[in-house]
Order: C-alpha cells, then structure tokens, then sequence
C-alpha cells in the first residue's frame, strides 16, 4: 500500500500536469519549464555525488552513492513518451535509486521526439 506522503505526491504532480497541459505551451518551453519545476519539487538526497560526462555522444550524469561500496551499475532512462523530460527532470529519483541499489546510476539525455522520430530515443539508449 503507497505510503501518505506517496500518494500527496501523486496528487500534487498530477495537479501540476494538469496546469502545465493547460497552458498549451509550445513544446520547448513545456520541457523548459518542467525541468525547472523539478529542481523545486523534487530535492536531491544526501550521500550521492554527481559527474556530467558524454557517453556515445550523448550528455548524461553519473550518480553515485558516496558512502557504500559500488554494487553493480544501473543505467536510467527517463519517462516522458519520448518527447519530455531531461537528466534535470530526474536526476533526484535517479539519485534515490542510486543510494537504494547501492549502485553507480548513469542517467542519459536521449534524443527526444519530435525533432528526433523513432527509433533515435532507442537507438541512443541501446548505444550508451
């Protein structure tokens, strides 16, 4: 059963979605402003440290845990329908998967739909 502070969440994003389609903004400032309302809505935990770096082309960021021992590793790919969302967008729940798996977590900012069609999105994925 999802946790009270669960399901606030929920409603609170998805209150915010709704406001955000409202508005019918163009799609690059829809991006824009989502991945500054992630930086405010979603803090980074503690005990993760971050490295911008480029893997096969692409802008990403490594998270990793600062106080344990490297476990394996985690690649992340961002929700979004492959139109929206960004490493900014997710980089606290990335961070928070990273401290949970105890693992090295790379998060990558793959071509987004609709300048880049399908299969751009896969094929970077399947590239890094």
């Amino acid at each position: 059963m999802p946790s009270i502070r669960s399901r606030i969440t929920y409603h609170l994003v998805r209150r915010k979605l709704a406001r955000l389609r409202a508005l019918k903004l163009p799609l690059p400032e829809a991006r824009a402003l989502g991945d500054r309302n992630s930086a405010r809505l979603f803090k980074m935990p503690a005990g993760v440290s971050t490295e911008a770096t480029t893997i096969a082309g692409l802008h990403g960021e490594w998270l990793r845990p600062t106080a344990r021992p490297a476990r394996g590793l985690l690649l992340y790919l961002h929700g979004g329908a492959y139109v929206q969302g960004s490493v900014k967008t997710t980089r606290a729940m990335a961070a928070r998967l990273a401290l949970a798996s105890v693992s090295p977590t790379f998060i990558v900012d793959y071509r987004l739909a609709p300048e880049h069609p399908f299969p751009a999105a896969l094929d970077d994925a399947v590239a890094v």
